[in-house]
This record gives structure tokens, sequence and C-alpha cells, in this order.
């Protein structure tokens, strides 16, 4: 898909929603895991396919 003739005719790119679980085994170390969905914006829309995201993540906070 080719950049729209003369720019983007908008700039809003799109929002995300989260689900998060966490789990706090220590008082200075948190564990979790989550989903995100990310749902384009007219920005995306018009500049690629647009298509929808569904992607899942670990992670691992370690606060000294």
């Amino acid at each position: 898909m080719e950049a729209p003739q003369g720019g983007a005719a908008d700039k809003y790119v799109g929002q995300e929603m989260d689900a998060i679980l966490s789990w706090k085994p220590a008082s200075h170390v948190a564990l979790g895991t989550g989903v995100g969905y990310f749902m384009p914006g007219h920005f995306l829309k018009d500049t690629t396919p647009g298509d929808q995201h569904i992607f899942s993540y670990l992670f691992l906070n370690y606060v000294l």
C-alpha cells in the first residue's frame, strides 16, 4: 500500500485495551502476564491494511 497523495488525512493512530494479571512474590518483585487488543485508527487504516491485533506478553518488575 502506498502513502496517501499529499500526506495523511488523519493523525489518529488507534487505541489499545489490556487485561493484566500480576503477582507479587516479594516486596521488590512483581511478575505478570497480559493480553492486549489494538484497534487501528484512521491513520493506520489509510496507510496500512489496518488490521486489528491481539498480543500477549509477560513481564518482570524488580525494584532496587
